[in-house]
């Protein structure tokens, strides 16, 4: 028999049976075969398969294939509309996943790599700052401490949309 024809033969099962197939399948010869990806580096290796470990013993906390879909066909809409805004929200939306620590690195790098784009103030910005700077040293107490403004950005930026 061919490959075809076994795969014929599968078409019209119940999806249960041709998930049971698959399943067994890849017990069977998945040590045989090549990874799909041989440019996947071992810490992305280890991943998949903290993931797949993580799938087994609760099959349940996947994500449905049709939420998936959904989100992606949404994500497409969004792209063709406006490619460049569309990138930016899914930058976003991946940080806003990231643990804290991981979020700070990946902000820090990227003021490292890109930060000195234009760092030089404007006139305009600099008179401002200067007349902020002698405000606030005629008038010490009326300022809002730095903790609480770092908290307020922190909130602001890292909140989800």
């Amino acid at each position: 028999m061919t490959v075809a024809e076994v795969i014929e033969e599968i078409r019209p099962l119940p999806p249960k049976d041709k998930q049971h197939i698959l399943e067994t399948l890849w017990d069977q010869f998945g040590e045989e075969l090549e990874p799909y990806d041989t440019d996947l580096t071992a810490e992305q290796l280890a991943e998949l398969d903290r993931r797949a470990e993580e799938l087994q013993k609760n099959p349940h906390s996947g994500i449905p294939a049709e939420q998936v879909f959904a989100e992606l066909e949404e994500r497409l809409a969004a792209r063709r509309k406006d490619p460049v805004g569309a990138a930016k929200a899914d930058i976003l939306k991946e940080l806003r996943r990231m643990p804290e620590a991981e979020r700070r690195e990946f902000v820090e790098i990227i003021g490292l790599e890109f930060g000195d784009l234009n760092d030089e103030l404007t006139q305009e910005q600099q008179a401002e700052l200067n007349r902020r700077a002698e405000d606030a040293l005629k008038h010490p107490g009326r300022g809002t401490p730095i903790e609480d403004i770092s908290a307020e950005i922190r909130q602001r930026l890292l909140a989800p949309k």
